[in-house]
């Protein structure tokens, strides 16, 4: 099966018109845990930005091990992004 994969696309390019993903983090015991998440908001220079509440298991999970994957999917097209999250991504909270 022929790659879909245009590496000049910028990531936002591609992501833009999805509105939900898959976050997939590690527990401590080493199992995947993933669950679907609404996309907030996608910047093309800083990230991918989601809601959650601040009390969320998946809140310790990501500072425990911030290795994380967010897949996304709609009935055409699919993407799959890897990384680390960075610290103090929890700083938004609804006043």
């Amino acid at each position: 099966m022929p790659s879909q994969e245009t590496p000049q696309d910028h990531p936002y390019d591609v992501l833009k018109d999805f509105n939900t993903a898959m976050l997939v983090t590690m527990l401590a015991d080493g199992a995947f845990h993933g669950r679907p998440m609404a996309v907030a908001e996608l910047k093309k220079d800083t990230g991918n930005y989601f809601v959650t509440s601040l009390d969320s298991p998946k809140i310790a999970e990501i500072e425990a091990r911030p290795d994380v994957m967010v897949t996304f999917q709609n009935s055409s097209q699919y993407a799959v992004v890897k990384g680390t999250a960075p610290e103090g991504l929890w700083i938004y909270e609804k006043q």
